[in-house]
């Protein structure tokens, strides 16, 4: 947790983010500590934990406000105690990395989740007689949920499953991973989190074969999303844009074309390819 709150201080620190070329950081989302151990993806085990109330206001306080997003298993003890001071600090409570069943993930609702992690990935499986949090992220009209749509971490069929059943509900992440050094497929690279990653050609993978991260982006996913579930155009660009953006309440400013909003802007040719990306006005891509 140390290594947590030094991030947290030091990107609270960072004056302006404008100031980059190239994308903008909005905040920060914490896939962990208090996740499921038994349902860990990429974080190493010795970082995994329950929520401890002082523990976890000393890591708030150093994130200083950046922390906009927090995954959380709704079984882990304390769960509720983190959900009642994500709800007083106006951080977005999100499900994942859980194997709980459809009674805690119901308990977790009235307590003020509202966003489900990666749908599908790191959580039980979606079971007739028990649905557990897959189950519930399709059928809750109160839980919005994300997908990697990269046909490796969820198969297409499932993607339109997701597609059909979530509605407006379904926005698109990445989840990429861009390690610190270059690789070909199948060459392992320097210790991320849990172990030493591999390259299997669609996605990274740790060295037990468990999924620790894509090689997305979202031009692709958009490009996925329609091929994989036969969503159309303008619902696709909402999963990646205007969706997102309501989830973290900043619909107003961002994710949107209207007047006030900021101007970033991703111009596609017909064909779906990317041409141009924009970043507050700028250029700052044309390909």
């Amino acid at each position: 947790m140390t290594r947590v709150k030094e991030f947290l201080s030091k990107y609270a620190s960072i004056a302006s983010w404008d100031e980059e070329e190239g994308s903008v950081p909005i905040g920060v989302h914490l896939e962990g500590p208090w996740i499921a151990s038994a349902a860990a993806g990429a974080q190493p085990a010795d970082g995994i934990r329950d929520y401890c109330e002082p523990e976890g206001t000393e890591l708030f306080e150093a994130a200083q406000g950046v922390v906009k997003m927090v995954t959380l298993a709704p079984e882990i003890a304390g769960a509720a105690d983190l959900l009642t001071e994500l709800d007083r600090r106006g951080i977005v409570a999100a499900l994942g990395h859980s194997l709980a069943d459809a009674a805690a993930v119901q308990t977790a609702v009235d307590r003020g989740a509202r966003h489900v992690t990666h749908l599908f990935n790191a959580m039980g499986p979606l079971h007739h007689r028990e649905p557990g949090l897959a189950g519930a992220a399709l059928a809750d009209d109160h839980l919005t949920c994300d997908l990697i749509c990269d046909g490796a971490h969820v198969h297409p069929r499932m993607v339109a499953v997701a597609a059909r059943a979530c509605g407006e509900r379904l926005t698109l992440i990445s989840d990429r991973v861009v390690p610190p050094t270059a690789a070909e497929p199948g060459e392992a690279l320097a210790d991320f989190g849990a172990g030493k990653l591999r390259d299997d050609g669609e996605a990274w993978r740790l060295p037990d074969g468990r999924l620790a991260g894509s090689r997305l982006t979202l031009d692709r996913a958009l490009r996925n999303l329609i091929g994989f579930a036969g969503v159309p155009l303008l619902d696709a660009v909402a999963a990646c844009t205007l969706r997102p953006a309501r989830v973290l309440g900043i619909e107003a400013e961002r994710g949107s074309l209207r007047m006030g909003a900021r101007a970033d802007l991703a111009l596609f040719d017909e064909a779906l390819a990317l041409r141009e990306t924009w970043i507050g006005g700028r250029r700052v891509y044309a390909g």
